[in-house]
């Protein structure tokens, strides 16, 4: 994140955000940017596009990038499965607990 300021006023802005803007056009107005690759440190222009909030959440699906809101396989859906809390979920995916897990 870059901190922009001026005239009294900031806002924290990606960098994949700032190349995007600068770099990638965007006729169809999209507000997002999306990672082609899903490593977001990577902000190469080749690997970024514009996208819609449902366009970058289907594609993180389709792609094995996050799988927190799939019905079946969620944090929500795994969490009310075996019991315990979606933090719970979030560090044994982490590998934070449950280390011996693959």
């Amino acid at each position: 994140m870059v901190n922009l300021s001026g005239n009294g006023r900031s806002r924290n802005v990606g960098v994949h955000v700032l190349v995007a803007e600068a770099f990638i056009d965007n006729p169809k107005d999209k507000p997002q940017v999306n990672h082609y690759n899903g490593v977001k440190f990577d902000n190469c222009i080749w690997n970024l596009e514009w996208n819609t909030a449902a366009e970058n959440a289907q594609y993180a699906l389709e792609f094995g990038l996050t799988i927190w809101r799939h019905p079946e396989f969620g944090a929500r859906a795994l969490a009310k499965q075996f019991n315990v809390t979606r933090k719970v979920i979030e560090n044994v995916v982490k590998g934070k607990i449950y280390k011996n897990i693959p």
